[in-house]
């Protein structure tokens, strides 16, 4: 009969660890954020691709809920690429230069 009061200060405890950490999630405001569901964005950029490869930006966007999937491509790519599955363009600033015949 001794290790039914162990048992029942094993579960307590456990119980009470338990109930802690929910308390704590639930304040902090991240109880349902494995729940969450987070919009994945593709897009094609030239130069300025590495916008998004910036720790502050994708932490940023993350808080928002949004991640960001980027393939950096050159400016002939961009102009004659496929866009249908994409979800923005981010081209440089200049535009693109094509090698015409002299």
């Amino acid at each position: 009969m001794r290790r039914r009061p162990r048992f029942v200060a094993t579960v307590a405890t456990l119980l009470a660890l338990l109930l802690g950490c929910t308390t704590s999630l639930a304040l902090s405001g991240n109880l349902l954020l494995p729940f969450d569901r987070i919009l994945v964005l593709e897009g094609r950029t030239g130069s300025k691709g590495d916008f998004f490869d910036d720790p502050e930006v994708q932490r940023l966007l993350l808080r928002h809920r949004i991640r960001v999937h980027v393939t950096v491509a050159g400016s002939q790519e961009l102009v004659h690429g496929d866009y249908f599955r994409l979800s923005f363009l981010f081209p440089s600033g200049r535009p693109p230069t094509t090698s015409s015949p002299a």
